[in-house]
């Protein structure tokens, strides 16, 4: 067994055990620490776990809130998933925190099901309220701003435009966003609720590499058409990253990214009587949007009107 020592919300030290085996096989981190050999190390700190000091108290001041939530919360989960390979709903804890706590520890599997999870069709919607479905998805309301630079490379805007994830066509470069899953995501988001909507608003300005990246996936979505709600069903597949095979090969997602959902034809083979998707652009905002991106913003006054707090 592997032993982790960590600090709950009162800040009282307690040791979480882990499978080596299986835990060394899941996590690259993990498997690094440990070691080989003679010299494995079978007793660690969560910080070393979760990248250093720096790395552990960024993460922890992303999850925490008024209920007290800790990095041993997520630890238990994770714990609870290496046995059941399952990641079981819980009230108290955020599937998208998951991921990130996933991604800091080298676990592309717990990754990709912290993403699924957040699909709209995954099962444990079906039976909690509408408040609890917010919750889940926190990086749509109040905290999205915040969410989206934590997520972002910090180093990544310091030559303006140099790299932005985008060809010279506006189409994103799977090279770049390979290893930048939960951003792509969150930069999806901001591009389905649009410059009206005030979660959005409090972006733009900020960063001007941002907000060129925002609206440049906004004309790339509009262009490919179908709907762009990045927790459709049909999409997740865009934001899930590559597994280890067991030959020591990388499989499943990673190096194609998924087509945004097409909308079926009609039995006539027309789409006319099918409703625009909700943040479809007519062609003057289309052309608006392809102006913007290629100037200097100036950063005008966004419209007023706003989505709902969270997605449906």
């Amino acid at each position: 067994m592997i032993e982790i020592n960590c600090r709950d919300s009162s800040k009282k030290l307690v040791t979480v055990r882990l499978p080596e085996a299986l835990a060394c096989s899941l996590s690259g981190r993990i498997s690094t620490l440990v070691g080989t050999g003679t010299n494995k190390r079978r007793e660690l700190s969560v910080e070393e776990l979760l990248g250093g000091p720096e790395s552990f108290e960024d993460l922890e001041d992303q999850i925490a809130d008024e209920n007290g939530r800790a990095i041993l919360d997520y630890l238990t989960w994770f714990v609870q998933w290496l046995y059941t390979s399952k990641l079981n709903y819980n009230k108290d804890l955020r599937f998208f925190d998951m991921w990130l706590f996933a991604s800091k520890i080298d676990c592309p599997k717990l990754q990709n099901e912290a993403m699924r999870m957040l699909s709209r069709d995954a099962l444990w919607r079906s039976s909690v309220s509408l408040e609890e479905k917010k919750r889940q998805y926190f990086f749509a309301n109040s905290e999205f701003h915040e969410t989206l630079l934590y997520c972002i490379d910090p180093n990544m805007f310091s030559n303006a435009l140099e790299k932005d994830g985008f060809d010279k066509n506006g189409k994103l470069e799977a090279s770049f966003w390979k290893n930048r899953k939960c951003w792509l995501f969150l930069l999806d988001c901001a591009a389905y609720f649009g410059p009206g909507d005030r979660r959005v608003r409090s972006i733009f300005g900020e960063c001007e590499s941002m907000d060129i990246q925002i609206i440049k996936r906004m004309i790339d979505l509009a262009k490919e058409g179908g709907d762009p709600c990045p927790w459709d069903p049909k999409n997740i597949a865009r934001y899930l990253v590559a597994e280890p095979a067991r030959d020591g090969g990388l499989t499943g997602a990673g190096f194609m990214l998924a087509p945004v959902r097409k909308h079926e034809q009609s039995p006539s083979g027309s789409n006319e009587s099918k409703k625009r998707p909700k943040h479809s652009l007519t062609p003057e905002q289309h052309r608006a949007m392809i102006e913007f991106a290629t100037r200097r913003p100036s950063y005008p006054e966004p419209p007023r009107n706003s989505s709902p707090d969270g997605p449906a």
